[in-house]
């Protein structure tokens, strides 16, 4: 079954590129903070790489809020290098390899015909717990703004009303 908002999200260790270096690491943080989890359907995309750059350039305030980033693919740690190297440049949070697509089957974003991953952010709260996700088709890119707004209305744990922004009071 698909993890869902309110469920608790697989505690499992990934495969990833952090930095220059491939290491096993937990998917979600012991230390407190929230995870945002975000899959992308394939290396060497130019929707993937505009979604990739703006999670990196929003990694700061991410940081701020309490969150750390994950990114992942069902491409390999050699493919996500290739692609650091060849342009995009390094992600500064954890760089995913699911090529076995397991993390993607956990969370039920393998697209059906393709076996890629699709677009998925998930938000997961520093007890484990999933409280936002948003699934999109492979064309589609996400706005890494949403993900910030959600995630700040998510952390006060009050009720918000439609359209909020960030500094409006809550319910």
């Amino acid at each position: 079954m698909a993890v869902q908002v309110g469920s608790r999200a697989p505690d499992m260790s990934v495969t990833a590129l952090v930095g220059d270096h491939s290491r096993e690491i937990p998917l979600l943080d012991s230390d407190g903070k929230w995870v945002v989890l975000y899959f992308y359907p394939k290396d060497d995309t130019s929707v993937c790489e505009s979604e990739n750059e703006a999670f990196r350039d929003a990694q700061d305030e991410f940081e701020r809020m309490g969150a750390v980033l994950r990114a992942a693919s069902v491409d390999t740690l050699d493919s996500h290098r290739r692609w650091r190297d060849g342009g995009l440049g390094a992600l500064p949070f954890a760089w995913i390899a699911d090529e076995d697509r397991k993390l993607a089957t956990e969370f039920g974003v393998v697209h059906e015909n393709s076996g890629l991953a699709l677009r998925a952010t998930f938000i997961i709260d520093p007890d484990g717990i999933v409280r936002f996700l948003s699934i999109h088709d492979l064309p589609v890119g996400r706005n890494v703004a949403e993900v910030l707004r959600s995630l700040q209305a998510l952390q006060p744990g009050h009720a918000t009303q439609c359209n909020w922004r960030p500094g409006e009071p809550t319910l």
